[in-house]
């Protein structure tokens, strides 16, 4: 009898971001407490741009590792790179996207609609940064 094989238990996700500014990337994956206390993200993908990422205006990433569970895949450009999100009250003040966020988008995003199951490897999570305000 063959022995069986243990199931991956962690997942990964990637995309595309498209991006105007010359400042690094950051993309998310937020379970539901660390998007409403706006906490750090445990699962995160940073990329520093280079010449090339300029001229394209776009950056691939990957995020691995991430337990099966409910998530919020949120990309921004830290301007004043303190780890976190600038805000004018709600709004983002720097570059950002939700993916599955129609924009314009009016109010706080909520985690129950955006939210997405992940139990398997998802590739093609595309976003594009449109500026803050």
């Amino acid at each position: 009898m063959a022995a069986e094989s243990v199931a991956d238990t962690s997942f990964s996700i990637q995309g595309k971001v498209t991006f105007t500014k010359d400042i690094p990337v950051t993309v998310t994956c937020l379970t539901e407490k660390e998007f409403e206390e706006e906490l750090p993200a445990k699962y995160f993908y940073l990329q520093e741009l280079g010449d090339s990422d300029l001229q394209n205006g776009i950056i691939e990433y990957i995020i691995s590792g991430i337990p099966e569970g409910d998530y919020l895949v949120f990309a921004f450009q830290d301007k004043n790179k303190n780890d976190k999100v600038d805000r004018i009250l709600i709004a983002p003040r720097e570059p950002w996207d939700i993916y599955g966020l129609p924009r314009p988008a009016t109010g706080k995003p909520k985690f129950s609609k955006l939210a997405m199951h992940i139990d398997s490897d998802i590739t093609d999570l595309n976003l594009n940064l449109k500026k803050g305000f």
